[in-house]
């Protein structure tokens, strides 16, 4: 018994570092892969002719594309990426790699990874008005929760548990993760049958995460049985539909149903974080510096803020710090972005300041 307990304390233990390894992965994830398309897969039958396997690389850049387009712009754009030349889209290549060649009985299959010039992308985006976003979200927190005979399940046996991360949606820009669901994990979470009251804040400050989903699976009820609430850099998004789950197809319609909010989700993260304009504007401000640390947090936090595109240092003393943002949007978008994490850009004098709000 006591050679089990430590072997489960140690489990635990590798758990713990493995999460915080794939949240550091992700949290500091470069916008620049998001133009790096992988894994591109293009087979056809094989020919002789000199030009095969420039038409196979053609192929593969013109797929890559479509991809690259879907993965970055809001779903209500895709058919404004309809019959382009490929020549346009080569244009925008910066590089293309063959990561492997084989023939596949009378095929030819060869593996791509194409990497976009991101500043001709959206500069290509923004000449035909197309609605994209290029940011990252942190980790969501996932609880994907089961209400069956009035009673709600999270932690066991629960399906979306044990597939929510085989679903074949692809999600770039969102990140789901979900909790270990260890003993203090079931103790700090408050289940209910009404989604509102279910209560995952301290698992949230366990992880050191704020971006949490909730959703609710009720297979009491065919009427508005699915529901879930968002919570995205401090907004707040709700949502209910409704789907039938036969019992005898039920994990088919289960796994469409976690397909559905991923996809869901994406779009929410990519409609609160569009881009309508290449064309930066600027602005200098001034901070009233009163330690290293409420500097540290300043910069951290506007480093972070998805409209602001670049921050220059202009003077840095020991009670004043000037800089200068380089965003994209409106004042009025970026300081209510600002807000939202406790800091105020007013101005004052024809003098822009910013302060933390304590």
């Amino acid at each position: 018994m006591i050679t089990k307990f430590y072997l489960n304390q140690y489990s635990k233990k590798i758990k713990k570092v493995i999460f915080f390894l794939l949240f550091f992965n992700v949290s500091t994830y470069s916008y620049s892969d998001v133009f790096r398309v992988e894994n591109v897969i293009i087979q056809q039958k094989f020919s002789s002719s000199k030009d095969f396997r420039e038409n196979l690389i053609n192929k593969a850049i013109v797929t890559s594309f479509e991809k690259l387009s879907r993965r970055i712009m809001v779903e209500q754009e895709f058919w404004k990426i309809k019959n382009i030349e490929s020549s346009k889209i080569a244009e925008m290549v910066s590089n293309v790699s063959i990561v492997d060649e084989r023939m596949i009985s009378s095929s030819y299959q060869m593996t791509f990874s194409i990497f976009f010039d991101d500043r001709k992308v959206k500069s290509f985006f923004n000449q035909r008005g197309i609605i994209y976003t290029e940011s990252i979200s942190r980790p969501i927190l996932t609880f994907p929760v089961i209400k069956s005979q009035n009673s709600v399940n999270l932690w066991n046996d629960n399906f979306f548990i044990d597939n929510w991360n085989n679903s074949l949606v692809q999600n770039y820009l969102v990140e789901f993760m979900l909790p270990e669901g260890d003993l203090t994990d079931q103790k700090n979470v408050t289940l209910t049958t009404e989604i509102n009251s279910i209560d995952i804040s301290r698992v949230l400050k366990k992880y050191g995460l704020n971006n949490s989903l909730v959703v609710l699976i009720n297979l009491d009820s065919e009427n508005e049985n699915i529901a879930y609430k968002l919570n995205l850099e401090n907004t707040h998004y709700f949502k209910k539909f409704s789907k039938k789950i036969p019992s005898d197809n039920s994990e088919k319609i289960l796994v469409e149903i976690i397909d559905e909010i991923k996809n869901s989700v994406e779009n929410t993260w990519k409609n609160k974080n569009t881009i309508f304009s290449g064309s930066s504007l600027s602005l200098e401000f001034v901070f009233a510096n009163k330690n290293l640390k409420n500097l540290n947090k300043l910069r951290n936090t506007l480093v972070n803020t998805n409209s602001i595109k670049e921050i220059k240092n202009l003077e840095i003393s020991s009670n004043i710090y000037k800089g200068k943002i380089y965003f994209i949007g409106t004042i009025d978008s970026l300081q209510r972005n600002l807000k939202e994490q406790n800091i105020t850009l007013k101005e004052s004098f024809n003098t822009w300041v910013i302060t933390i709000d304590e």
